[in-house]
């Protein structure tokens, strides 16, 4: 395991000390969970664009007056 610095704004670290001592975690643990989240999410992001543009080019795509005519008699 690496250890990394980073700097962040004294509200944030006031934040983190806060929530540290309410969870009983260390602060070191909570941007470990917090980094660890942000990265499967922009993971999961990459994986959904990629199949976005895999079906766009499969053709695999709607009319866009057709999702408007389909959302417009929600309105209704």
């Amino acid at each position: 395991m690496r250890t990394i610095t980073a700097q962040i704004p004294d509200q944030v670290a006031e934040s983190l000390d806060h929530l540290a001592e309410q969870e009983g975690r260390s602060k070191s643990w909570l941007v470990r969970e917090a980094i660890l989240e942000y990265l499967a999410q922009q993971e999961e992001i990459q994986r959904l664009t990629m199949k976005g543009i895999e079906s766009y080019r499969a053709g695999d795509v709607v009319d866009h007056d057709e999702v408007s005519g389909e959302l417009d008699q929600w309105g209704e």
